[in-house]
């Protein structure tokens, strides 16, 4: 049975990394797509990248939808516009009437629909230009939507002075939204605003500052913040926050009084972050200060950066879970050789104790007395078998918490094997099954090889309810937990081998174990 089991884990680990190598050669052609359609006499471009699909519209050239159409497991798709409702399925948009838009333009004079053009359209980035003449003042808005995991989109804001004297505005002001979002529909959750100063978190606009960066509003799982990339550059931004007719906070940034001269071009750059409230991906746009990060967030940022430096390293997280895999093992080997010597150990005295079972059961404490003496005699603690499991459940649940958090890079990444993405669910059930047929060979190897007869209901029973209980968790998870238990299966038929090669532990006679009983009796009668 051992060598069955042994031969079979061998066979998984080769077709992994067989497949894994062919899987290396694989072209990712994943692109962004952009479609254009007709509303109400008005443009709509849609511009889908692998983790949202964002709507703007001629109208008003501004942005009507950021909704979320990759949602890892415990999420679901979200639309980020708190006035735009999106089905999930069809993606139809519908609007509140008199509804607020992010990167609403507010200033004198401003009416009537932009002029689109497309500017750039490559595999992994988009441009979009809106542009409007309201006098002498030329106006363009430059989107830039890129297919990557940051959940951005830059907006270049171009103001120019197309004629012959100096061009005075008031100022603008430009939306970011309200403080809700919507999250199923006509159900909504009102968010914290926060700020941006000097490169610093705050919950109200302190007194004085010297830059104003960004303001948004943020939840536990959603996050529309409005970063300025133009601070400091001789172009002063202050935050503006009022109420709307409904009563909710609405946020934006505005500008003092502008002067342009004949000719003159200025630029105001915008960043808008409309995603999930993760540390890693908001750091990528300098705006990790707006969420707060507990004890476990650090470990766990720390594990992503490790898994994301061996994807660098192998292109690939198929191969950078394997590596995670090893070296987790490599650092526990020392404990789990010794525990797993335990347990074989354990199984070897196996029929001592069932002797000393028969023998003493009718006097439980006298049977609890001889075990532990034969325990301390063979040198054997009876809870260590239950260690191992004990140490592989936190790093399961770990490393399960990692790919979650890093599942839209995982997500944007290259596939595995016959999995397109790691970090969702396998679609065939493929690495489920292996790791059920795995769990039933750890199983049987380390069923007692004194002749005992395996429990069937246990071996069979557990790896088939895992599988079918946690079937759709990740199956970067699920990878993980398949290698782990061919690794396991390696150490347990070496240590099985180790420890048959040991003397049996010999049977006492039955006429001593009488003996040994009524004594027993006897001690206890003069107690």
């Amino acid at each position: 049975m051992q060598r069955i089991a042994l031969g079979s884990a061998i066979l998984l680990l080769a077709s992994l990394v067989l497949a894994g190598t062919m899987a290396l050669g694989a072209e990712d052609s994943r692109r962004i797509e952009l479609q254009e359609s007709e509303r109400e006499g008005y443009r709509e471009i849609e511009v889908r990248t692998g983790l949202a699909d964002y709507l703007f519209s001629t109208e008003n050239g501004e942005l009507r939808s950021a909704f979320l159409h990759f949602a890892p497991y415990g999420l679901r798709k979200q639309e980020l516009v708190v006035d735009t409702t999106t089905d999930p399925t069809t993606l139809a948009r519908s609007y509140t009437p008199g509804g607020v838009f992010p990167f609403t333009l507010q200033l004198a004079g401003l009416e009537g629909p932009w002029e689109y053009r497309l500017l750039k359209q490559e595999a992994r980035e988009v441009q979009l230009e809106f542009a409007k003449a309201v006098g002498a003042l030329q106006l363009k808005r430059i989107y830039t939507i890129r297919d990557d995991p940051s959940y951005t989109v830059d907006l270049d804001l171009v103001l120019r002075n197309q004629g012959g004297g100096e061009l005075s505005l008031e100022g603008f002001k430009l939306l970011l939204g309200t403080d809700q979002f919507q999250l199923v529909v006509g159900k909504f959750v009102t968010g914290e605003v926060r700020y941006l100063f000097d490169g610093k978190r705050a919950e109200t606009v302190p007194p004085s500052y010297e830059r104003f960066d960004g303001l948004g509003v943020v939840t536990k799982v959603l996050v529309l913040f409005l970063k300025s990339r133009a601070a400091g550059q001789g172009k002063p931004l202050a935050p503006s926050v009022e109420l709307d007719e409904r009563g909710r906070k609405l946020l934006g940034v505005r500008t003092g009084e502008l002067k342009l001269a004949p000719g003159e071009e200025r630029t105001f750059g915008f960043t808008l972050y409309a995603g999930r409230p993760k540390w890693a991906l908001l750091q990528l746009s300098g705006l990790e200060a707006v969420v707060d990060v507990g004890a476990f967030g650090w470990a766990l940022v720390g594990i992503v950066r490790f898994l994301d430096w061996l994807y660098a390293a192998t292109g690939n997280y198929g191969w950078a879970i394997i590596l995670f895999t090893i070296v987790v093992r490599l650092l526990l080997f020392p404990l789990m050789r010794k525990q797993y010597y335990s347990m074989a150990r354990m199984q070897r005295l196996q029929p001592k104790l069932q002797q000393l079972q028969q023998r003493y059961k009718q006097d439980k404490k006298l049977l609890q007395k001889k075990m532990m003496e034969l325990y301390q005699k063979e040198g054997i603690n009876p809870l260590s078998g239950c260690l191992p499991l004990l140490i592989q459940f936190p790093i399961l649940y770990v490393l399960w918490q990692a790919i979650l958090y890093s599942a839209e890079r995982v997500h944007l990444s290259p596939g595995f094997l016959w999995m397109a993405d790691l970090s969702v669910a396998d679609p065939y059930y493929i690495i489920v099954a292996l790791n059920v047929l795995a769990m039933i060979l750890q199983s049987l190897l380390s069923t007692p090889t004194t002749g005992q007869k395996p429990n069937w209901l246990l071996t069979l029973g557990m790896p088939v309810f895992m599988g079918i209980f946690l079937r759709n968790f990740p199956a970067g998870m699920w990878l993980y937990w398949l290698l782990t238990t061919i690794v396991q299966l390696g150490q347990q038929w070496l240590i099985n081998r180790e420890v048959a090669r040991l003397a049996p532990v010999p049977l006492e006679a039955t006429e001593q174990l009488l003996a040994e009983k009524a004594e027993g009796n006897g001690d206890e009668a003069r107690s």
